[in-house]
């Protein structure tokens, strides 16, 4: 498993603008047709890598500052007898990545200071040195015999992009001004010249005979000039109180490619969106429109809370076009909640959730649930809501049964069950209240 997380790396051509040569992602888009392709929702823009990074690492939609082992994909790929590594060719002090990598499980991590400084006389490596790179590490891995799960995080494509003159061989865009032709020329060079180095690496690996996948994504969409002024020149809508300028404003694309060995050993084609590959293997699928945000993310005390959810509710006219789309089998929307522990008393908008029901015919979930009131739980019930998650009421059950059993004890070497045991019973409590709540007690 090779992934690759690309450095402000996006599909502009997606974006219906004019006077701009999208063919810098010809070579990008031939991948995609034979590949699983879709977009992902980050939580950031023009910057906050690590965000991105690190929830692709752990699952973990907000990770909390790491100073120890931590729970990550990387830690159960060994469990399972891979090998892990990865590079990044850049500063290894940057997000403290040199001890933050080893705590999430990776063997060894290649930096500019440890590894690509040979190649780049001290200075951070491009493409044309990181995609060889990941090659011949797989290949020395794949020598050893053993599985192998490689995550890279590449730099070539981090802005800002110079307005002043064009420095890649690059001319992609008619009109606008001169500093905007200069920004997004220099970030289609750039795009371009990764879209190379990728496809000789994925013809590398289409030859092995070995079974390869390969993942790669976007962190975040790029910085484009000050107060994103490129995004704004080409009609590009950020308007975050919409759901369309929302979906601009985080989205970027990914794809998941097999070679032919891959394929054959996990029996699918990796051809189309996540919807179908499911379906055909009798997996639902749910999705969330709109955005469901934080209310506060781990400790109450450290976090901020999101502006008021009305900014981002769901449209019901994006539902019907989103469900036309993805053919998704439940939809979480957005009516007024939010993930984590409320500071203050939602309210929930059963009028939005009226006008969803009436164009959607899919069961509905409310992500969020943890802490609205009971009365109005119900009433969304009542209008259409046929999911709630509660994990934020779950999960401080388990931990107030946690702390107290904790503070209770006296024995430093008591077992791990006898600790547990009154964190699961208060856990279980909160369910069968929920489930009374909810009119699901008794009903299968």
């Amino acid at each position: 498993i090779i992934s690759i997380m690309l450095e402000a790396y996006n599909d502009f051509s997606r974006f219906d603008v004019e006077g701009v040569d999208f063919s810098a992602y010809d070579l990008y888009h031939a991948l995609e047709e034979e590949s699983y392709t879709g977009t992902l929702i980050t939580n950031i823009f023009a910057g906050g890598t690590i965000d991105s990074e690190r929830a692709f690492l752990t699952g973990y939609p907000t990770v909390p500052e790491i100073r120890s082992n931590t729970p990550s994909y990387v830690w159960y790929l060994r469990a399972n007898g891979y090998a892990a590594e990865g590079s990044h060719p850049c500063y290894e002090w940057f997000y403290n990545r040199q001890n933050v990598n080893e705590y999430l499980g990776f063997e060894n991590y290649y930096f500019m200071e440890n590894h690509y400084n040979v190649y780049t006389d001290q200075t951070v490596a491009m493409d044309s040195i990181l995609m060889p790179e990941i090659l011949r590490l797989y290949d020395a891995a794949k020598a050893e015999g053993t599985p192998y799960f490689s995550f890279n995080v590449s730099y070539q494509g981090h802005g800002p992009y110079s307005a002043e003159a064009v420095e890649w061989d690059a001319d992609y865009v008619t009109g606008y001004d001169e500093a905007s032709r200069n920004i997004l020329n220099n970030y289609l060079g750039s795009i371009a010249d990764t879209n190379r180095h990728l496809t000789a690496l994925v013809d590398a690996l289409r030859a092995q005979s070995e079974p390869v996948v390969l993942v790669l994504f976007g962190d975040h969409n790029p910085w484009l000039g000050e107060g994103s002024s490129v995004y704004h020149a080409l009609g590009i809508d950020l308007d975050l109180s919409t759901a369309q300028g929302f979906s601009n404003y985080y989205a970027t694309r990914y794809l998941i490619w097999a070679n032919d060995a891959a394929k054959a050993i996990l029996g699918n084609d990796f051809c189309g969106e996540v919807t179908r590959y499911a379906h055909a293997r009798g997996i639902s699928v749910e999705a969330e429109l709109g955005h469901v945000g934080n209310a506060s993310v781990g400790s109450i005390s450290e976090t901020g809370t999101d502006t008021d959810p009305g900014e981002s509710l769901t449209l019901p006219e994006e539902v019907v076009r989103f469900i036309e789309r993805t053919d998704v089998d439940a939809l979480a929307v957005a009516i007024g909640t939010a993930h984590g522990v409320y500071k203050k008393t939602p309210t929930l908008r059963i009028d939005r959730l009226d006008e969803i029901t009436a164009v959607c015919d899919r069961p509905l979930v409310l992500h969020g649930g943890s802490g609205t009131p009971n009365d109005q739980m119900q009433n969304a019930i009542r209008h259409g809501i046929t999911k709630i998650n509660i994990f934020s009421d779950v999960v401080a059950a388990m931990n107030r049964g946690l702390k107290d059993k904790l503070n209770a004890v006296e024995n430093p070497a008591t077992w791990p069950f006898i600790v547990f045991e009154d964190a699961r019973a208060m856990m279980k409590e909160v369910v069968r209240e929920k489930l009374r709540t909810f009119g699901s007690a008794g009903r299968i």
